[in-house]
């Protein structure tokens, strides 16, 4: 994982983490969308549209304006 993108990652997940979230961004998906795909404590893995609106508002308040979603470092 890039540098930035790692940087991204530990922030939103930090901010979950606070928040007591149950969900971490875990990985971007490897489509020509690259989607942001997150993991909760039992493991399971889904996409942005399954997360709550609370969660959504957080990345998209936060992290919307980086777009770093769009970020296509290795």
């Amino acid at each position: 994982m890039g540098q930035v993108r790692k940087k991204v990652f530990e922030e939103i997940n930090g901010i979950f983490e606070i928040l007591e979230l149950d969900v971490k961004l875990s990985e971007i998906s490897k489509d020509e969308n690259s989607m942001p795909i997150f993991t909760d404590s039992s493991g399971k893995k889904f996409g942005i549209n399954e997360l709550s609106s609370g969660e959504k508002a957080v990345i998209f308040t936060d992290f919307g304006d980086k777009k770093c979603w769009s970020l296509k470092i290795p």
